[in-house]
């Protein structure tokens, strides 16, 4: 994939203007496209896995609403990760749109031209994983049986057999983590992230394999905006969240409905996904620097500094001191 055009709006009295971004190459494989001086911080990595194959990392801090305009070729499989924030998505000429939470993950078929929206008072990291469709048939070998069940999933989630949006699970968080933090540069760099990539299709291959057709859910529809509003009352109350029977009565349900909906929805129990989220802030606190290790667990809902360093330690691999410079 190629990005032919990228450019930033934002409002500025009395009118939108459009602003190019600043475009660093560090490597012959990879883009980065800073945002422009005065409306922000943060980049949007391009990184060619492959042939057809591309990574893009989303880190936006923007200092006001944005509207970014992106312009690619061909059409693309794109698989969007939200790890923080909100993504939401405009496809220009079309009817599609989506909006993506953090913590989940949608597949689609799209066209060359995408609005994403960023929201000032919402920081986003996200990540997307987009190919080619023609790649789905091109290569033989292991890489070929990992992409045959990439196609799988697209026509489960094109026919309407699997969800658009599916949770991201901590085995596909501890991959977005290493895909964040890689090791190396030059080539080794583009070697590993492919390896990260292609685990990170398997990961969601299998979870949507493992997934029950939306027509078998016992699950209302009712019932579904109620485990997502219990999942917003989570994220919204992360330092004194509620108890189970609390924020089932808070949202309208039974606590057996709420623990079967969380995990049918989003494929962890409810304070699994609670320490995950919490866990991913802590992540971001630590590694914008401006919070100590003991500030940052009181933060996110911790009061024993032991039992946060384990829990991090289990889900990143390494302690929460080892992030600040």
């Amino acid at each position: 994939m190629e990005i032919k055009s990228i450019s930033y709006k934002s409002e500025r009295t009395p009118f939108w203007t459009e602003e190019e971004p600043n475009i660093l190459h560090p490597h012959p494989f990879e883009t980065i496209y800073q945002i422009p001086k005065g409306l922000g911080e943060g980049t949007i990595q391009s990184i060619q896995i492959r042939d057809g194959m591309d990574l893009i990392l989303v880190d936006q801090k923007p200092d006001r609403d944005l509207v970014l305009e992106i312009t690619v070729s061909p059409e693309l499989t794109k698989l969007f990760f939200t790890l923080t924030g909100q993504m939401k998505a405009i496809f220009p000429g079309s009817n599609q749109h989506y909006i993506i939470p953090a913590g989940e993950r949608t597949l689609g078929v799209f066209g060359p031209k995408m609005n994403v929206v960023f929201s000032r008072d919402q920081p986003t990291q996200m990540a997307c994983i987009s190919f080619e469709n023609h790649l789905l048939q091109s290569l033989e070998g292991e890489s070929q049986v990992i992409l045959d069940k990439v196609s799988q999933m697209i026509q489960k989630t094109l026919t309407g057999m699997d969800r658009p949006s599916n949770p991201i699970d901590s085995a596909m968080l501890l991959v977005l983590h290493q895909i964040q933090n890689c090791p190396y540069q030059d080539s080794l760099r583009q070697v590993y992230l492919e390896s990260k990539v292609l685990e990170l299709l398997v990961l969601c291959s299998e979870q949507s394999s493992s997934i029950k057709p939306n027509g078998h859910s016992q699950l209302h529809a009712q019932d579904i905006d109620k485990i997502h509003y219990a999942k917003e009352i989570l994220l919204e109350n992360m330092e004194t969240p509620p108890s189970l029977l609390e924020l089932a009565k808070q949202v309208g349900i039974n606590d057996f409905k709420l623990k079967k909906g969380f995990r049918e929805i989003l494929g962890t129990t409810v304070f699994g996904f609670l320490r995950e989220q919490r866990m991913e802030k802590a992540r971001l606190l630590l590694e914008e620097g401006k919070m100590n290790v003991t500030e940052v667990l009181y933060d996110v809902g911790y009061n024993s500094p032991s039992h946060f360093t384990f829990e991090f330690k289990k889900r990143f691999g390494i302690t929460p001191s080892s992030l600040i410079n």
